[in-house]
């Protein structure tokens, strides 16, 4: 049985479908995985046990009868992440500063999982609102990265991003508002794409305003990653079958390495200016460029709104660096945060004019130890750790999709993953980008570092 952990999920999806597994038999694998090593990465804040299992055994029960959900991940199990409402399962959003709430009802992004056919098996861990590229809490243990415990599994998705790299799922959703699908993905050494925005609905209520956040998945296939996409947009899009599709000839793609917010490890350069040669070998054009002229102070006026708006009952309860966040933003008037995110946005998408993609370096620094982003000055904390998104969030406040696809790993052992942007609307050319860099590489898939 362990040996289907190496499988895909679309693969175990076949194995499913075929008659040789069944979804009772997968899911408690990974329900045992989870358990034991859950108090060492702690990507789990809820390890759902009984309904899991009964999830699992009623769509055995269909499949007998002919009548279990279609799809090519249908059958498999998988985890929300803990922004979002399961059904009768606790969530937290990462905070003290609310008690736990039992879910009434599905949040939407729960409802698309599970109309896939697929068994949710628990919530993820986030960080406090999802507003850190760390996952350190105050409501649960560090979630720790699978390839060194002593590092950061990133954020905000890192409990989604530590579960699919240690095998403790195969396939995991995510949100991202700054990066928090890509950073995990890119220390995780998964995929993981932030969709055009509008793609799939609805964001968080917190963000109707400032309209940064797109839900997501991460996985450690392309084509894994494309089916769970077909599964959560608001309408059919066909990932599934055109991320094989070869790259046009002749698209221009724009390659930064160097940033203005943050120093870059040259590691994460290399690996971005790989990207781009196998790119160019596909019949692009490679056109060096300097990142988009947006600064951080800019950035952080759409931040701090952002967290502004979060509901909560004990505000004393927040970490230091969320309060700080909030009591910033409460005196940002939401209409200048807004008009500031338009404009931005125009900055961004007339920056991008003239090319197809645009590969960078996913994160900047190399990925922090647990711990090392505390400072008792909040706002040191923040701007400790702000590389690991300076090349992610332009494309949030743009609205445009972005992937991270893993190259490789440092020195250090620590995975390296590499960012490839596209135009507004184009999801489908930037997996058919990130599935030729994995053709070329040999595939993503490495082996199990748990």
């Amino acid at each position: 049985m362990t040996d289907l952990l190496d499988k895909s999920a679309t693969e175990q999806a076949t194995l499913l479908a075929g008659g040789e597994l069944s979804s009772s038999e997968l899911t408690e694998l990974y329900l045992s995985r989870s358990l034991k090593l859950n108090d060492e990465i702690c990507a789990f804040t809820y390890i759902a046990k009984r309904s899991a299992r009964a999830a699992a055994k009623k769509w055995d029960n269909d499949k007998r009868k002919g009548k279990q959900a279609p799809g090519p991940l249908s059958g498999v199990p998988t985890g929300i992440k803990d922004l979002h409402f399961v059904r009768g399962m606790p969530t937290r959003f990462g905070t003290r500063a609310l008690p736990p709430i039992i879910g009434a009802a599905d949040s939407a992004v729960t409802k698309r999982v599970r109309s896939a056919g697929m068994i949710v098996c628990g919530k993820l861990t986030t960080s406090e609102f999802g507003c850190m590229p760390v996952t350190e809490t105050d409501t649960h243990q560090p979630t720790r990265n699978a390839y060194n415990r002593d590092y950061t599994a990133g954020g905000s998705s890192g409990g989604s991003g530590a579960a699919v790299s240690a095998a403790m799922l195969p396939i995991a959703q995510g949100s991202d508002g700054a990066g928090s699908i890509r950073i995990p993905a890119a220390v995780n050494h998964l995929v993981g794409l932030k969709p055009t925005r509008g793609l799939i609905s609805p964001t968080s209520p917190v963000d109707t305003q400032m309209r940064l956040s797109s839900l997501g998945g991460l996985a450690r296939t392309v084509e894994d990653l494309s089916a769970f996409l077909d599964a959560l947009t608001d309408w059919p899009n066909g990932f599934f079958q055109s991320h094989r599709e070869a790259l046009p000839k002749g698209l221009k793609i724009g390659l930064v390495t160097e940033n203005h917010i943050s120093p870059v490890a040259p590691e994460y350069k290399q690996a971005a200016e790989k990207v781009a040669k196998i790119l160019e070998g596909c019949g692009a054009t490679i056109v060096p460029t300097t990142q988009v002229d947006i600064d951080l102070e800019e950035f952080l006026v759409l931040w701090k709104r952002l967290f502004a708006n979060a509901p909560m009952l004990m505000e004393k309860r927040l970490q230091p660096v969320t309060l700080w966040l909030r009591e910033a933003g409460k005196k940002i008037p939401v209409a200048e945060a807004t008009a500031a995110r338009i404009q931005h946005a125009r900055t961004i998408l007339n920056w991008f004019d003239g090319m197809h993609l645009c590969v960078t370096p996913t994160i900047a620094i190399k990925t922090p130890k647990i711990g090392a982003w505390r400072d008792p000055d909040p706002e040191t904390s923040f701007r400790s750790i702000i590389g690991m998104g300076a090349f992610t969030a332009p494309f949030n406040v743009s609205g445009q999709p972005a992937i991270s696809v893993p190259m490789g790993f440092c020195e250090d052992g620590l995975p390296i993953g590499v960012q490839i942007a596209g135009r507004m609307g184009d999801d489908a050319l930037v997996l058919q980008a990130a599935h030729a860099v994995e053709q070329a590489v040999g595939g993503f898939r490495t082996k199990i570092p748990v």
